[in-house]
């Protein structure tokens, strides 16, 4: 029984009663079984049950027609390729969980010549499978907008919010701080097309602070436009968040803002939300304010240029002196982050270059440079202090959480070292401590799989009210605030802000009310639009190895189950599976604690961290799969008549 005072249902409360009733509840239903009275709640909880109908979650009823069963966790679209079947048009799923293909119905209209091109389609029913086809997508080579179809993104904007931003401007400088003779500049990638934050620095001029900084983080003020409830906001609420795709953007805000308005171009007045911080020479901070203001970015800078100029190159963009200041205070912040100890996980992030007809030209392992992990430290103590600052004038807001490692987690990584012979015998507790493996293996051969393996035993960040720190950065205060145009945690960090400042765009009372559903939703956002990007990298690997199959790879064995081996080809990136029946002539069982494989007869293993050459067998295209398979080739079709050398043949006892 739900008491009469009970706060209001989080996300997973609502979902588990939905996922509890044989038909779709009515919403009088609903409130009723949590008590929701008053026009505050009920739209609430409206908007919580849209969220979950969007993400696939539930169905909603529609007026005079009867209730439809839950969706629990089967998607509601599917997206595939036409194909012919017994004379039948089916839709074959680019979806590696569908393993059937699914009747096309009112299929009149299609004629042969549509065969082998892709559509997104709605589910009629799983048993038997049927689909009634929505939207043609095109070929199996619009990689990007599959994967994104696949996760249900938003493509498009709905014409009121791209009407919305038609009539904006720059506001004039008014009661906001002129910062327009600073000289701030943006560091970002060279393909980088929106820049939201800007940074600047020079010693503390302040005696008391000897060896000192001040810097200063300035942010698109995107809460100026994106009205709190205004169609804007609405609509990027629905979004969550941008996501980046090797041929496009899928952005958060429409390209008025995102592009226009919102991003810090050179020699453009823009408004800003910033923040004046205060170092010592050790990097610790002293002191921060939080203030609006109007700058205009003095140059927009790649981090390759950047890098090249602290390494003694020139440039006509900007003073050295500007580069100097910049390096000499991320120097301060570099010794503040060794000494608290912070998790340093190498991630080889490919790059996917793409020619002119949008094929995988090349694909280059991204490389860390100083100037990436100068702005980044910036960033990063920005975020710091707008958590504090919220959490000290009790501001209801969306703290980044990264909670402490899963315990099993952690024992299973120290299995595995131990079966890899790694000689580490510390204890694994802070972040400071796996960073010190991850050193510790960095001239090992399975310096690959450590990092996998470090990764994996991290729990993932999410965005939530509750301030539980942040494990990997080993903050206790930690938000999202650098980043407003293609974060929409990052717009109610802003709100909580000016706030506090008495401006106006602060943060509603519905708004502090929501916070934790926020949290969840936006978290459930993140995670789709991070699905998607993947998704196309895979298939875009897929695509680019499609040409090499047939020849041999080295690979690490990345993961092991009972489909068998996970591999990764070392240098490329691309990941996939040596499937049981691909691993020589044995038969292989599944053994946990540590996870491998081992032979019935030979007692061959293959573990974690195994160095392999691979066979590329197949590149499925359709799926974004990669198959491969040892150098000895398949087993015997029948491993149970298999005898091993000197081993006598049991008779099968009588039963």
């Amino acid at each position: 029984m739900i008491k009469k005072n009970y706060n209001f249902p989080s996300k997973e409360e609502v979902l588990s009663y939905l996922k509890g009733q044989p038909t779709a509840p009515s919403k009088k239903e609903i409130y009723d079984h949590f008590h929701i009275k008053g026009g505050a709640k009920k739209i609430k909880m409206k908007a919580l049950l849209k969220t979950l109908s969007d993400e696939n979650l539930y169905q909603r009823p529609h007026k005079k027609e009867s209730l439809p069963p839950l969706a629990k966790d089967i998607p509601s679209t599917l997206v595939g390729r036409l194909a012919v079947q017994e004379k039948k048009f089916v839709l074959l799923p680019t979806n590696r969980r569908f393993k059937q293909a699914f009747l096309v119905e009112e299929a009149d209209y299609l004629k042969e010549a549509d065969v082998g091109k892709v559509y997104k389609a709605k589910i009629i029913s799983l048993d038997p499978p049927r689909a009634s086809l929505i939207e043609l997508l095109g070929d199996l080579d619009k990689i990007s907008m599959i994967s994104a179809q696949m996760a249900d993104l938003p493509l498009t904007f709905p014409k009121a919010v791209l009407a919305a931003t038609e009539d904006m401007k720059v506001p004039l400088v008014g009661s906001r701080e002129d910062l327009r003779k600073t000289p701030l500049v943006t560091i970002d990638g060279v393909d980088s097309r929106d820049f939201d934050d800007a940074v600047w620095a020079e010693p503390d001029s302040d005696p008391k602070n000897k060896g000192g900084w001040h810097l200063i983080v300035a942010i698109a003020d995107v809460a100026h436009y994106a009205k709190s409830g205004s169609v804007i906001d609405k609509e990027a609420l629905n979004r969550g968040t941008s996501a980046y795709f090797p041929d496009m953007v899928i952005p958060m805000l429409p390209e008025g803002l995102s592009n226009d308005l919102c991003s810090l171009r050179p020699n453009e007045d823009r408004a800003c939300l910033g923040v004046h911080l205060y170092v010592d020479a050790h990097g610790k901070k002293k002191n921060h304010r939080f203030f609006r203001g109007l700058m205009r970015s003095s140059a927009r800078l790649t981090y390759e240029e950047v890098q090249k100029m602290k390494d003694g190159g020139s440039s006509e963009k900007v003073d050295p002196s500007l580069i100097e200041n910049l390096y000499g205070a991320f120097q301060a912040l570099a010794q503040q982050r060794e000494k608290r100890g912070t998790l340093e996980i190498e991630i080889d992030e490919p790059r996917i270059i793409l020619d002119d007809a949008g094929k995988i030209k090349e694909i280059a392992i991204k490389p860390r440079l100083d100037s990436h992990k100068l702005i980044e430290e910036f960033m990063v103590l920005a975020n710091v202090a707008a958590a504090e600052f919220l959490e000290e004038h009790e501001v209801p807001t969306l703290f980044r959480v990264h909670e402490k490692p899963d315990t099993e987690k952690v024992m299973e990584l120290q299995r595995t070292l131990k079966t890899l012979k790694i000689a580490w015998k510390d204890r694994l507790e802070t972040p400071g401590d796996f960073t010190k493996l991850l050193r510790f293996g960095v001239d090992s051969p399975h310096k690959k799989i450590i990092n996998d393996l470090v990764l994996r035993c991290q729990s993932q960040a999410i965005y939530t009210p509750d301030n539980k720190g942040h494990f990997g950065l080993h903050l206790s205060h930690y938000c999202h605030f650098t980043s407003p145009i293609r974060r929409y945690p990052d717009l109610l960090v802003h709100r909580g802000i000016l706030s506090v400042l008495k401006e106006q765009d602060a943060l509603t009372a519905e708004e502090r009310e929501d916070i934790g559903f926020l949290g969840n939703d936006t978290s459930t956002k993140e995670r789709r639009a991070e699905s998607a990007e993947r998704d196309a990298v895979d298939r875009f690997m897929t695509e680019y190895l499609s040409e090499r199959v047939g020849e041999y790879f080295n690979v690490y064995v990345s993961g092991v189950n009972k489909a068998g081996l996970f591999v990764s080809i070392l240098n490329v990136g691309a990941s996939g599976l040596i499937p049981m029946n691909r691993l020589g002539q044995d038969y292989f069982i599944f053994k946990e604690q540590p996870n491998r494989l081992e032979g019935r007869w030979t007692k061959k293993q293959f573990s974690l961290g195994d160095t392999l050459k691979v066979k590329l067998i197949e590149a499925d295209q359709m799926k974004g799969r990669l198959t491969f398979e040892l150098e000895e080739g398949r087993r015997p079709s029948s491993p149970s008549n298999r005898v091993s050398p000197g081993q006598k043949r049991r008779k099968r006892p009588r039963r």
